[in-house]
């Protein structure tokens, strides 16, 4: 599967451009390569969302505690654009559990939702550490400039495991279902990512690349035409409101919540068994 990197004229490479010039100004870190994630990476935002960015590292210098600990959190560049800043070197300790992982990155983003069930599929390690270089490349907005990817894919290939990826869509999307579609009145997006995570799983196991970011398209793929009507409606809905996510609530909606749930059952014993089998394949991606 190819990927572009970004092209000059997009926002977002102003975006990220602007940010490594800040940061390597004020860190002692050279940026490898960076892209954006979050609702803006998986395209399901609206004009009130604000960007997270991602952007590995690295150091030739011990870094002070004191800067680190700046470090370990978001570098809020203004009130709309968020920086995670992710050391490369911790890469290289992804088959430790998640508690025996060096304070190298936020937590926020290591393991954002702590009451959702990290056990649920099969292996200790974090799912979310692990596929972070995977979920980068997923939202499809790379930073390259130095052209660390291009040169360096077949030593980051070991890193784009399947399983991890998948594995994390299931928590969040098992995690969402259970912690917060069952509330009074519950985020309309939170539907929206519990969606895509939900087809996205669908569409790698059957294969094993990345589906479109388009969610209409990837909406397209659910045999469910009620629950496909519902989150139609409700992906409208998201974009034209021009509401902050925090304040475009809605009361939980029964037939969604059950979809999700029969959904997640029946692939689960797919994903297990993917894990016996395919543990340790993964995406098969070039950076163009």
């Amino acid at each position: 599967m190819l990927i572009n990197k970004l092209d000059v004229s997009s926002c977002y490479f102003d975006m990220i451009n602007n940010a490594v010039e800040f940061v390597e100004r004020e860190f002692p870190v050279k940026i490898l390569f960076g892209g954006i994630i979050g609702s803006v990476g998986y395209e399901l935002h609206n004009d009130t969302s604000d960007i997270d960015m991602i952007l590995f590292y690295s150091s030739d210098f011990d870094i002070d505690p004191s800067i680190m600990s700046v470090l370990n959190k978001a570098v809020l560049l203004n009130d709309l654009i968020g920086v995670i800043m992710f050391n490369i070197k911790l890469l290289n300790s992804v088959n430790l559990p998640s508690e025996q992982i060096d304070a190298s990155i936020s937590p926020n983003y290591i393991k954002p939702h702590f009451n959702f069930d990290y056990d649920i599929l099969p292996d200790s390690t974090n799912c979310r550490l692990c596929s972070a270089v995977t979920e980068t490349l997923f939202c499809r907005k790379i930073w390259d400039e130095r052209g660390y990817l291009s040169t360096n894919m077949m030593t980051l290939k070991k890193f784009l495991t399947v399983y991890d990826f998948m594995k994390r869509q299931y928590i969040y999307a098992q995690g969402r279902l259970d912690k917060y579609l069952v509330d009074n009145e519950v985020r309309l997006r939170t539907y929206l990512y519990t969606a895509r995570d939900i087809l996205s799983i669908e569409h790698i196991l059957a294969a094993k690349e990345f589906p479109t970011l388009d969610f209409i398209t990837l909406l397209n793929e659910c045999h469910n035409s009620e629950a496909k009507n519902i989150l139609f409606e409700l992906h409208y809905k998201n974009i034209k409101a021009g509401v902050d996510k925090t304040k475009l609530m809605i009361q939980p909606i029964a037939l969604l919540n059950q979809y999700f749930s029969d959904r997640l059952q029946e692939i689960k014993p797919n994903i297990e068994t993917f894990y016996t089998i395919y543990r340790n394949d993964v995406f098969d991606i070039a950076i163009m």
